[in-house]
């Protein structure tokens, strides 16, 4: 037997109280929304953030709609998670003395070699612009940090 609130007892048993409604409404809205915006995050995978709020709101939507035979998928979708998760964590770990400095070096070595400042900065392991920026300011690299403010502006309009 079907659950109140789902998806399944909407179609299967014909139920219209407003939370089956409700249900079946989600479901719709994620079918031709969602899952375009799941894919195009998908696709860009160095967006973090964006990736991890397209996998919630898949993992909550099929949890929503009662698709059973679907929780196989909130538990890959889950696991995904868990990693993007990880790798963040692992991103903003903290340095041992002194190597800021030479991380900073090795960031302007990049930007010199014509790397994007954002993928020069993600490649050495720093979680974003603005971290690197104040780190740059912190060690009175001030040229530095003007490149980093500058290319946060950019990735900001």
């Amino acid at each position: 037997m079907s659950v109140h609130g789902t998806r399944a007892m909407y179609v299967r048993q014909k139920c219209r109280c407003e939370d089956c409604r409700a249900a079946n409404a989600a479901y719709g809205r994620a079918r031709y929304q969602g899952h375009a915006q799941l894919q195009r995050n998908l696709a860009r995978t160095d967006d973090l953030e964006a990736l991890e709020q397209s996998l919630q709101g898949r993992a909550l939507h099929l949890q929503a709609t009662g698709q059973d035979a679907r929780l196989d998928e909130v538990q890959r979708l889950r696991g995904q998670i868990a990693r993007i998760q990880q790798a963040r964590q692992t991103a903003t770990q903290v340095w041992p003395k002194g190597s800021v400095p030479h991380r900073l070096d090795e960031v302007e070595h990049l930007i010199r070699q014509r790397v994007d400042p954002a993928e020069a900065v993600r490649r050495l392991g720093w979680s974003s612009l603005d971290t690197a920026q104040k780190a740059a300011e912190r060690y009175q690299r001030s040229e530095l940090a003007s490149t980093l403010q500058a290319a946060e502006l950019r990735e900001a309009a």
